[in-house]
């Protein structure tokens, strides 16, 4: 948690727009003495996956606990994520999706068979064209962290938000643009979904796995998910697509 809120200065966003941000911690596990943690995104990682975490009731009461603390619109309630927790985040719009409002992720997938949700939830992905971790055209992915591989296959990006455009009654025929400022963006958005949502994903020609707009954290992060592309800010870019969503 602590390491996404550094990398993604979600906080300043927060203070600037009054909304309330939570940072939750993935399920640990000790690697090389160091902890590393996961998500059960559906096939993948780690400990979280071989041990079949129940991370979609985890946060079901996150969710619970924090608007029990503070006052939350329930018609406003939104995820994001980046890599596993892209997963975990696009997994919870097909299984949470009674509280859940919006998705919006950067560097990761759908990983789940199918996904068919109670009610509609507006989605963007973003992912880069150089992302060896979360490839564009899919296949097997092999990540080390220490003396540890994991492995997991997965879908192109384009089928994964496909699937989440069917699964919210979008129309099959998306449209494309590509944004003036920047000819590295490709917008992709699925028209006629059902109560007015909206799925959408951006392409971005030459970023890597890393977090759009953010330097990397450590030279750790470098090595793992390679040079952030700067020329936008991922964050700003999901809160301005999650702002005027409501569930209807």
């Amino acid at each position: 948690g602590l390491q996404l809120m550094d990398n993604t200065k979600f906080n300043n966003l927060a203070e600037a727009n009054g909304f309330i941000v939570a940072y939750p911690n993935g399920n640990p596990e000790l690697v090389d003495n160091r902890v590393v943690r996961s998500w059960n995104g559906g096939g993948c990682c780690a400990i979280s996956q071989r041990n079949s975490s129940d991370d979609v009731s985890y946060i079901n009461n996150l969710i619970d606990d924090v608007s029990g603390r503070y006052s939350i619109n329930s018609k406003r309630v939104y995820l994001t994520g980046h890599s596993n927790g892209s997963m975990l985040a696009q997994k919870l719009a097909c299984q949470l999706s009674n509280k859940i409002a919006a998705v919006a992720v950067v560097a990761g997938r759908l990983l789940l068979d199918t996904c068919n949700p109670e009610l509609p939830v507006s989605v963007l992905q973003i992912y880069g064209t150089a992302d060896t971790l979360n490839p564009e055209n899919g296949g097997t992915t092999n990540y080390t962290l220490g003396t540890y591989t994991y492995q997991f296959s997965s879908r192109p990006v384009m089928d994964s938000v496909q699937m989440l455009a069917a699964a919210n009654g979008c129309s099959t025929n998306f449209s494309e643009n590509k944004n003036v400022s920047n000819k590295d963006l490709t917008i992709r958005t699925w028209p006629d979904c059902k109560n007015g949502v909206v799925v959408s994903s951006i392409k971005i020609t030459g970023a890597s796995h890393a977090w759009m707009g953010h330097p990397a954290q450590s030279a750790e992060s470098l090595k793992l998910s390679g040079d952030p592309y700067m020329k936008i800010d991922a964050s700003k870019v999901i809160w301005a697509f999650l702002a005027n969503k409501v569930k209807n």
